[in-house]
């Protein structure tokens, strides 16, 4: 007897197919995510395998008895259908096995409730298509996975199959499948996967070289010099036609594919012809006011670029909403229209408004941004632009509340780190007043009450600092360089600071104030280390920033940090070796820098016993073992032989001033009285101050009277 048509698709309410091949990493989450569906619906699996070679099958038998072998013949549309002809529900449904349904319960309602789905043919739901591995990025569109059998559907096309989206169709937008099958181990596993699809499509678009669908699929994993002959081929087919299916995918693919070969004038004319050629707004004009923002900023057009920003944010809060998604004839996928991609226009938006001085708009606009979700490629940009508004402003009270953001934002240090980097950088090179000025802000952060002291108060705040410092790490790691440069500011104590952290943290710190903070050298030099002989860890502070500060302090500070320097690096190792290994014998053991500072002490040694050619000598071996100081032994070598040159030729000048002066008297006692008074009269022009001068000229005037009495 021959089964009826409506007799056979009444056995379950729905019919889940699939087909698979080498999936044992996915399958078993794939099934399991189905058993809310399957337990609220009657319903049958359906497995298709087509030729796998690891445990799939197995897998597969644990959750259903129809597992079917199918011949692989390189069309996915002739699987599917085999699959299909062996289902009698009502419903079908067709997914992947790298697909996991995680929102079902509108679908339940939506099969078990007779009276609604009798009206309708089709069903769409939501598919997320994951592009990474984190999960944050992400494209969502309504796909018709579940059509009714009673209408003799089919699946067509070998690569990228579907079935004919027959009407009425029912938007199930509560209902969602996430896709992981473009999230790639590897770009060897993407070029593959690629490969195989351009394989398929390029033997469908031979048969059908104006299919519009496949034009749009083969471009996404064509070879880029492809790309645009595609995509313009395609608008020439469907621009008279905005009806068409992929008539808003089209174009935003387009639009997209000109922006990355820097066509921007082009991308504009598709972005303004697309919008012409529509009725009604769609989602793909979400990527277009996306890219288009990007384009008016490249060509310096900031209102149009703000303009296009203004259009995405509207769009995609009505995609958010679903309002986008209710069209039932065009394709809705949309990739600019998840958090990650969102958050990156308030940098665009801040960017336009800092090139218009819009400097308040631009910063309020950019702390906007959701950094939980901010791509991670986006963040060096943002860093830029976020502070660049506030050094272009001058506004860096901003700085505070920038870190009060980051406070109420609990990020990971590592992602906070580059922006507490750049808080404390801008800060350490502000002027004197504008850190004075700084510290009249009240904040409740560490940094806000750092910047406080030298205000009234400050004993206070500086021991409650202190106190948030060495109990929380963090808080030392982020701001210590700040603690530093207002204790040196402020005369105040830093000790409790440093014994809390380690030497490399300690040595960070140095280096950011000394690469950062223009007037270091004069305050370090206005600073009293009373207490710098008792503690060692005071003195391994201090020559350590007096290393970095040496090579980079004004020219007149030089000459005086390079001799602190040697003096209190010699004295520190001092401190911490002894006797046994300090000396010739014991060095080899010591990293070069105190090899260094142990030859400083020698010369120090040297020259205090008049020692020049010994104080050279050592000082051009503590050069020797650790070049990077060479300047600084050259500078005091350089003072050394200044000396020396400065001493001979003072000694010349005395002995050429006696000679002149014994010339002189020689002249009085042979009565050559005018030839004496000639040579006294120029010898006193050149050296006025000479004691002598006077005792000559008394014997000239005595002499002389002698002779004319």
């Amino acid at each position: 007897m021959k089964v009826r048509l409506s007799d056979r698709y009444n056995r379950y309410t729905l019919s889940i197919g699939m087909i698979v091949k080498n999936e044992e990493k996915n399958l078993r989450a794939c099934l399991e995510a189905l058993k809310p569906l399957r337990e609220a619906v009657s319903s049958e699996l359906i497995i298709v395998d087509t030729g796998s070679e690891d445990e799939t099958v197995q897998i597969a038998k644990e959750y259903t008895e129809k597992v079917y072998s199918y011949e692989w013949n390189k069309d996915f549309a002739a699987a599917r259908n085999y699959g299909l002809d062996r289902a009698t529900g009502r419903w079908f449904m067709f997914l992947d096995a790298d697909e996991q349904l995680v929102a079902c319960d509108e679908l339940i309602s939506f099969l078990n409730t007779k009276s609604e789905w009798e009206n309708y043919f089709t069903a769409e739901i939501v598919i997320r298509n994951f592009v990474n591995i984190e999960e944050n990025k992400y494209s969502d569109f309504t796909s018709a996975r579940i059509f009714r059998l009673d209408t003799g559907n089919r699946f067509s096309g070998s690569i990228h199959e579907v079935p004919n989206r027959i009407s009425p169709i029912k938007n199930l937008l509560q209902s969602r499948l996430d896709h992981f099958g473009y999230v790639y181990k590897s770009e060897e596993a993407k070029q593959k996967k690629f490969q195989r699809n351009n394989e398929l499509l390029e033997i469908e678009l031979e048969k059908s070289p104006d299919d519009v669908r496949l034009l749009c699929l083969y471009s996404v994993s064509c070879p880029d010099e492809k790309r645009l002959g595609l995509l313009e081929h395609s608008r020439e087919l469907i621009k008279t036609r905005p009806e068409h299916y992929y008539f808003p995918e089209t174009y935003w693919r387009l639009n997209r594919e000109l922006v990355r070969l820097h066509e921007f004038e082009k991308a504009i004319e598709i972005g303004k012809e697309y919008r012409s050629l529509t009725t009604q707004d769609h989602v793909g004009e979400i990527e277009i006011s996306y890219n288009l923002a990007y384009v008016y900023s490249e060509l310096n057009d900031y209102e149009a670029s703000l303009q296009e920003c203004e259009r995405y944010i509207e769009l995609y809060s009505r995609y958010l909403d679903n309002s986008l998604l209710q069209q039932e004839n065009a394709s809705n996928v949309c990739e600019k229209a998840f958090p990650a991609v969102y958050n990156t226009i308030f940098q665009q938006m801040a960017e336009a408004l800092l090139n218009l001085n819009q400097y308040e708009e631009a910063f309020e606009t950019i702390l906007k941004t959701d950094l939980t979700v901010l791509p991670r490629g986006s963040e060096p940009h943002f860093l830029y632009i976020l502070f660049k508004i506030i050094c272009d402003s001058e506004q860096f009270d901003w700085l505070i509340t920038v870190d009060e953001w980051l406070k109420n934002l609990q990020l990971p240090y590592e992602r906070e780190k580059p922006y507490i980097t750049n808080i404390v950088n801008i800060y350490l090179q502000t002027t004197k007043e504008t850190k004075i000025s700084l510290g009249q802000t009240k904040s409740t952060t560490t940094f806000g009450q750092l910047l406080c002291l030298g205000s009234v108060g400050e004993n206070s705040v500086w021991e409650n600092v202190l106190a948030l410092l060495t109990e929380e790490d963090l808080e030392a790691e982020k701001y210590g360089a700040v603690a530093l440069y207002q204790a040196l500011q402020n005369k105040k104590d830093p000790l409790p600071l440093l014994r809390s952290a380690k030497a490399e943290t300690i040595q960070k710190w140095n280096h950011c104030l000394a690469n950062q903070t223009k007037d270091l050298d004069q305050i370090v030099l206005e600073y009293h280390f009373e207490n710098i002989k008792d503690e060692i860890l005071l003195c391994f502070w201090l020559v350590d920033l007096e290393t970095w500060i040496v090579n980079k302090c004004k020219e007149e500070y030089r000459l005086l940090f390079a001799h602190r320097l040697i003096e209190d690096v010699s004295q520190y190792v001092k401190r911490i070796y002894s006797k046994e290994v300090l000396c010739p014998e014991g060095l080899y053991i010591l990293p070069s820098y105190h090899r260094f500072a142990y030859w400083c002490g020698k010369s120090l040694e040297a020259k205090s016993q008049g020692d020049t050619s010994g104080y050279i000598k050592f000082l051009g071996k503590a050069s020797h073992i650790c070049p990077e100081m060479a300047e600084v032994v050259k500078l005091l070598v350089e003072e050394v032989r200044d000396n020396d040159e400065a001493l001979q030729a003072r000694k010349e000048q005395e002995t050429l001033a006696k000679n002149i002066k014994g010339i002189i008297e020689k002249l009085i006692l042979n009565q050559s009285i005018e030839d004496a008074r000639s040579i006294l009269g120029q010898y006193e022009m050149i050296a006025p101050d000479d004691p002598d001068i006077p005792a000559l000229k008394a014997a000239l005037v005595q002499k002389s009277s002698f002779t004319e009495a």
